[in-house]
């Protein structure tokens, strides 16, 4: 399956020109619709939303973050107490080889 398209913060670590690059997407994909020329790119429906102003929604994480989304909707809909999931959740960053990672414990009685 192809990946949606939209931008990413690492951006900046491939290039210190990246906002230019960007810039010049946005030109010329501006122009094709002033031009009335049909650009068929897969944007990601996170990325979308943003463009026509509208706050993102839970649905639009999945064009994101499949597996999240995934585990986010079982735990909605999940009918049990979520403590006895004993649940953390790890926050992790990898950006072209700078990796980082944060652990938080749900549910916690502190």
């Amino acid at each position: 399956a192809e990946q949606p398209l939209s931008p990413t913060p690492a951006s900046r670590k491939v290039s210190a020109t990246h906002l230019a690059y960007l810039t010049f997407l946005g030109r010329m994909l501006g122009k094709a619709m002033y031009e009335g020329i049909l650009v068929e790119l897969p944007f990601a429906a996170f990325f979308l939303s943003k463009l026509r102003g509208r706050p993102n929604e839970l649905n639009d994480l999945s064009s994101l973050d499949p597996e999240l989304y995934k585990n986010l909707l079982f735990l909605k809909r999940y009918q049990g107490d979520v403590k006895d999931l004993a649940l953390y959740f790890v926050a992790r960053d990898d950006h072209f080889g700078e990796k980082r990672q944060v652990r938080r414990t749900c549910c916690s009685s502190s």
